[in-house]
């Protein structure tokens, strides 16, 4: 039998996490074309938060990363 509310909450954590990344990545592209001193700083930092969120979702996925043994 199909546990539809377990279903639901991956369908929606994962339409989360895709708009927080699709967001922070869209964000760290406009602050890169900024003219201010602090713009391409915050831009690498965003890019790195980007990088750290994708390998935290492979680091989930992959059960082998995290298994005790």
């Amino acid at each position: 039998m199909i546990n539809w509310q377990a279903f639901v909450i991956v369908v929606l954590a994962s339409l989360v996490a895709a708009s927080v990344l699709v967001t922070l990545f869209s964000v760290a592209l406009r602050l890169g074309d900024g003219t201010a001193s602090w713009s391409k700083p915050a831009s690498r930092a965003l890019f790195a938060v980007c990088g750290l969120v994708v390998a935290f979702g492979i680091y989930i996925i992959v059960p082998a990363l995290h298994s005790f043994g």
